[in-house]
């Protein structure tokens, strides 16, 4: 029986072969940043030029996953081009959008507090606040937790971000009643999907995470949770093509 770490290095190896695809096809490149607080270096997987575009897609997804991929279960599988990155970056670059992920297991296994340190650094080095910048977060597994927990903290912040996009979610830690103005007002131009698991019926983390978020929950069917960025693809193009309209 193969070892789980043996398991695991196999599939950051598979993830590094993809994204050195993509960077041979001039889809992305690696941007390096610094986490203000820590000093610490780390990076980003993004457009070229990703700062010279108005508008902007930020992918916070989940765990342990690498920029590049969406889930190592489907990797396990050897679907690779239903976890692989690369639809979404040719959808963006299509409709003039840049695309960025944020990348906290580049180096190995990240908490809450390094998914923080990213977010910080990454937004302050897309300088939202002093731009006129239309940014939306795309949110996948523990990604969604992470964003709504920093956002409902950094108001400031929350105020910038044009829209999230939640595709299901980890449960935030967050009580309903503790929801601040600014996030409320963020979750109502925002939009949930979760897995229907088994079919017609919403599986937990998408049903909680809408109880908490005080937000509708619309439900893809899938049999796994992987799955949902690859079915989504086209969803996500319609939101942002609709800015364009």
């Amino acid at each position: 029986m193969e070892r789980p770490d043996v398991k695991a290095e196999q599939l950051k190896e598979k993830t590094r072969e993809i994204v050195k695809g993509l960077q041979r096809e001039g889809l992305v490149r690696y941007i390096e940043l610094t986490e203000p607080e820590t000093g610490e270096r780390f990076t980003v997987l993004a457009s070229p030029g990703a700062t010279s575009f108005d508008r902007l897609l930020l992918v916070v997804s989940g765990v342990p996953e690498a920029a590049g991929v969406w889930s190592h279960a489907l990797l396990s599988q050897g679907r690779v081009e239903e976890s692989s990155m690369r639809d979404y970056f040719i959808m963006t670059q299509k409709h003039n959008w840049a695309m960025l992920a944020l990348n906290p297991h580049a180096q190995g296994e990240a908490n809450r507090h390094a998914y923080r340190g990213h977010l910080d650094a990454t937004l302050e080095f897309l300088a939202l606040e002093d731009s006129r910048r239309l940014c939306k977060i795309l949110c996948f597994s523990a990604g969604g937790a992470v964003v709504t927990e920093y956002l409902n903290q950094k108001t400031h912040l929350a105020d910038r971000i044009d829209s999230l996009i939640l595709i299901d979610p980890v449960p935030p830690a967050i009580k309903k009643n503790k929801v601040s103005p600014q996030l409320r007002d963020l979750l109502d131009r925002s939009i949930l999907y979760g897995i229907e698991d088994p079919p017609d019926q919403l599986a937990p983390w998408a049903t909680l995470a809408g109880s908490v978020l005080g937000m509708p929950v619309k439900g893809v069917k899938a049999r796994l949770h992987g799955e949902l960025p690859h079915l989504l693809l086209m969803d996500v193009e319609a939101i942002l093509t609709a800015e364009a309209r």
